[in-house]
């Protein structure tokens, strides 16, 4: 990866309405020196210094059908506002996807970060499957939030293992720990708190199980789940 930069260095992802990687893309973009986010949407949750570059008016409720199928005109816009020398690094899969359909039109270097993978496709995301498969070993260099999204990509769909980098999600610890400090506005007792989005992938299943367990022998200890979701 040394010696990569050569031109302006993007981010691009579908929005900044909330999630994970947003918030990865607020808290890397200062320190990496990004010269602009490109947004495929335009819902802004997230506050960052970086100047913004919108690539149509949709939003979080446009169906996603639709935002599917345009794809390719996100590329096209896209290229025509980058030069063949800048690097571009996406994050989620939309963005990937346009990301990597853009270098047929203006060649740039692509750098695409997965941060979550279904195992299971039906329905449109069986296109999406279908599109991994063609567009992911196209990029540059694939960097993965984990080992077990590494060799998923590697083993079973073919991507290069020497494009692949795992790069664990950043944490602020000093913040986290200046955060805990701030005072309780209700005597919870002994708590323990999960927070992340409601969704299958998350696994919160794994969590109440042993939480079960974990209230045999401790009591009083409570569960607080954070996050919004399907479940």
């Amino acid at each position: 990866m040394d010696g990569i930069k050569s031109g302006k260095l993007y981010f691009l992802i579908n929005s900044l309405a909330g999630g994970g990687a947003e918030r990865v893309v607020v808290n890397i973009s200062k320190p990496l020196a990004v010269d602009k986010i490109f947004l495929l949407e335009r819902d802004i949750k997230y506050e960052v210094d970086i100047p913004l570059d919108f690539l149509s008016s949709h939003s979080r409720k446009t169906s996603a059908i639709y935002k599917t199928l345009y794809i390719p005109l996100y590329a096209l816009r896209f290229a025509k506002r980058i030069n063949k020398n800048d690097i571009v690094v996406s994050f989620l899969e939309r963005a990937n996807f346009v990301n990597l359909v853009s270098k047929f039109f203006k060649p740039h270097k692509t750098i695409i970060s997965v941060h979550i993978f279904d195992t299971e496709f039906s329905g449109l995301k069986s296109l999406n499957k279908i599109m991994i498969k063609l567009l992911y070993p196209k990029a540059d260099i694939v960097i993965t939030v984990s080992k077990g999204i590494a060799h998923l990509l590697e083993k079973k769909y073919k991507v290069p293992k020497e494009k692949i980098y795992t790069i664990y999600n950043p944490i602020n610890i000093e913040k986290i720990q200046e955060m805990a400090k701030e005072p309780l506005e209700m005597d919870f007792g002994p708590l323990m708190i999960t927070v992340g989005r409601l969704s299958k992938q998350k696994g919160h299943w794994h969590l109440l199980r042993i939480f079960k367990e974990i209230k045999k022998e401790f009591s009083e200890y409570k569960l607080l789940i954070v996050g919004e979701g399907e479940l």
